[in-house]
């Protein structure tokens, strides 16, 4: 997990016991990997969650497809960032930034329901990147709401505090990436069967091709 201070330093806006369970990191948070968290004046939050897969290879018509088959789109780019503590929980300067191929930016929408969390929704954006030896997943731009919305403003940052949704966010984002994964590995290894028939087919017809020249 990784923390960073803006905004200067803690203030209390509530109580004395609110401002203390605000800026108080959850412990299944601090040892979450990938977990990015911020600290704002009114307390601690989720700015981004990363998790790294093993590298697949893949046709730009192959994440397309993986990626229109389990993600369900919004048409807003900032879910989250809608003021200034918003802004500061959407920030982010962590993505390590490659122009490798399979290089996407998509924005969406996930229920909570099925991490305990009915009644909320969570929006997002994802950037999908093949880095080194991995496939990079990156979500930022995290922000809940009752229902889904096209309005930023109906969105909150995610606190990383207990009595938030810190680990219905952490657990439903680690399920997309892993139907993703499977997807993506899917397809690649579909594509890997499909080369191998078709280098066969082309050395039969070789083959064959040279057995009528004789």
């Amino acid at each position: 997990m990784k923390t960073r201070v803006l905004a200067g330093g803690l203030v209390c806006l509530a109580s004395l016991s609110g401002c203390a369970s605000h800026n108080v990191i959850s412990r299944e948070v601090e040892t979450a990997p990938g977990v990015n968290v911020v600290s704002t004046d009114n307390g601690v939050f989720i700015g981004s969650i990363a998790a790294r897969r093993a590298l697949t290879s893949n046709e730009p018509g192959q994440v397309q497809s993986c990626l229109s088959s389990n993600i369900e789109r919004s048409s807003t780019t900032q879910s989250a960032a809608s003021g200034p503590e918003k802004q500061a929980a959407a920030d982010n300067d962590a993505s390590p930034r490659s122009t490798e191929p399979m290089t996407e930016h998509v924005s969406g929408w996930v229920d909570l329901a099925d991490t305990g969390e009915s009644g909320k929704t969570l929006a997002y954006r994802l950037e999908l990147q093949t880095i080194g030896s991995s496939n990079y997943y990156y979500y930022d731009q995290l922000g809940v709401a009752s229902s889904r919305s096209h309005d930023v403003h109906d969105y909150s940052p995610i606190g990383a505090w207990d009595s938030a949704v810190p680990k219905a966010v952490y657990t439903a984002l680690n399920k997309l990436t892993d139907n993703l994964q499977n997807c993506l590995s899917g397809q690649s290894q579909n594509q890997n069967v499909q080369n191998s028939r078709d280098m066969s087919s082309a050395a039969s017809q070789q083959n064959a091709s040279a057995q009528q020249v004789e």
